[in-house]
C-alpha cells in the first residue's frame, strides 16, 4: 500500500481529521493528502510539516540537554485547530492537523494505526 493510500485511508475514517503528511526530518514531504483541500491546501500542509520539523529538532536538542530520551510526540492545540507530530522512526515522523474540537482520543487511536501501517512500508 502506497503511503499516499494509508494517509487518504486515515482521514477518511478519523473525524475531524484535515490533513496528514509523512515528513523527513528537513521538513521535506515524503507525501502527504488532505480531505479538505480548501481548508489546507497542500502548500499548507507542507509547510506545517516544514515547522513540525524545526520544533521536533529544537525539542531533540533541549531533551538531550537534560537526559529526558527522545521526544515521541508532540501536541500544539490552538484555538481553532490541533497539530499531532508522532515520531516514527530515525529520521521521519507523521503530522496530522484536525480541527480543534477533535476528539483527541479517537484521533491518537487511528493516528497509532496509521503510524503503524507506515512503519510497515518503511
Amino acid at each position: 500500500m502506497s503511503f499516499q493510500a494509508i494517509l487518504r485511508r486515515f482521514l477518511q475514517t478519523t473525524p475531524r481529521a484535515i490533513g496528514a503528511i509523512f515528513i523527513d526530518h528537513e521538513g521535506e514531504s515524503v507525501d502527504f493528502w488532505t480531505e479538505r483541500v480548501f481548508d489546507i491546501g497542500a502548500h499548507g500542509l507542507r509547510v506545517i510539516g516544514a515547522y513540525q520539523s524545526m520544533y521536533i529538532a529544537q525539542i531533540d536538542r533541549i531533551c538531550k540537554k537534560i537526559v529526558a530520551g527522545k521526544p515521541v510526540r508532540l501536541v500544539l492545540d490552538f484555538e481553532h485547530a490541533r497539530v499531532i507530530t508522532w515520531h516514527l522512526k530515525e529520521n521521519y515522523y507523521l503530522v496530522v492537523v484536525a480541527e480543534q474540537d477533535s476528539h483527541e482520543e479517537i484521533l491518537l487511536k487511528r493516528l497509532s494505526a496509521c503510524r503503524d501501517r507506515i512503519l510497515k512500508e518503511l
